[in-house]
């Protein structure tokens, strides 16, 4: 079995977020998920994730919401990625053709679509 790698705070509150709107269709809390990788791609990140948690939706992509941070010119978005009723991935897209290293800043805000 592979080590989990520690959630970042910008994911951690991510999947906070998606518990709080999706609990009712058994999406997991963020302390039964784990990290399996992180792939900072220079214009995103994708973060993929290891539960035993299923959710009762249809698989696809899940936009969760906008973010303001510093380094983010344009901002960004983050979504979760269902693959047979499971949470997978979690990827921070860029918004405009702005370079991030996945450094995050600790005062981000989230916008809410």
């Amino acid at each position: 079995m592979r080590a989990s790698l520690p959630m970042t705070p910008l994911e951690t509150a991510a999947l906070a977020y998606a518990y709080a709107r999706y609990r009712n269709v058994g999406m997991p809390p963020p302390d039964q998920i784990t990290v399996e990788a992180r792939r900072n791609t220079g214009a995103g990140r994708y973060t993929r994730l290891v539960t035993a948690g299923r959710l009762a939706c249809a698989d696809g992509t899940i936009d969760l919401f906008q973010i303001d941070m510093a380094g983010l010119p344009a901002g960004g978005m983050v979504s979760l990625e269902i693959e047979m009723g499971v949470p997978t991935l979690l990827e921070i897209v860029v918004n405009g053709v702005y370079p991030w290293d996945g450094t995050e800043a600790p005062d981000f805000t989230i916008i809410e679509f």
